[in-house]
């Protein structure tokens, strides 16, 4: 077998478990496979040492690039010089986790606003508008 095959074969496998663990998730050839429309038999193939369809090459790759890997990392045969992760796609990972934990704490936040609100008396949906002229912001006259 064609040495340049295997060794692109050895990376796609790496870039697929790397990937999975980037995402903290089993990432299995057969769920690439899905994910890309392909029969998980050709993701082995191609991972096996690059026996496939160049279609099914170029779909993987791009599906990895979207990931920010470098699909010059994973074709060339010496990686001296080239990054296996370009650097956007670190970053789109750190920005959907930071987009994660900020819906996380806008919905906890929310929660906790609500139940203040209907603590005052107010319910989801009322039209009641609190301004600067409200009752609440006159001192109150002694009793």
């Amino acid at each position: 077998m064609n040495v340049l095959k295997e060794g692109i074969g050895q990376r796609l496998r790496y870039v697929r478990k790397h990937l999975s663990e980037r995402l903290g998730e089993d990432l299995t050839s057969k769920e690439v496979a899905n994910r890309l429309g392909l029969d998980r038999l050709m993701i082995l193939r191609m991972e096996d040492g690059l026996r496939g369809k160049t279609e099914s090459l170029v779909l993987l790759l791009k599906f990895y690039r979207q990931y920010g890997y470098n699909p010059i990392w994973i074709l060339e045969d010496t990686q001296q010089d080239v990054q296996m992760i370009l650097t956007p796609g670190i970053s789109l990972i750190e920005i959907n986790e930071t987009l994660e934990e900020f819906e996380q704490l806008f919905t906890a936040g929310r929660a906790k606003f609500v139940e203040q609100m209907n603590k005052l008396g107010f319910q989801p949906g009322d039209k009641k508008i609190l301004s600067m002229n409200s009752d609440f912001n006159q001192p109150q006259k002694p009793i």
